[in-house]
């Protein structure tokens, strides 16, 4: 079975939502913050325009 990044994230928000996902220097982001990072990022670039396989 194949998971793209996209499911990865919205399952481990699913699963861990409150458990750090990521620590970069002195924070530390949840599933859930990471999930919502990734999601604005992602309307941000469908909002300039770009689709997948861009």
């Amino acid at each position: 079975m194949s998971l793209s990044l996209a499911s990865v994230i919205t399952e481990g928000r699913r699963c861990f939502a409150d458990e750090v996902a990521l620590i970069e220097n002195q924070n530390r982001y949840t599933y859930h913050d990471l999930a919502d990072m990734v999601l604005s990022v992602a309307a941000f670039l469908k909002s300039k325009g770009i689709e997948q396989g861009d």
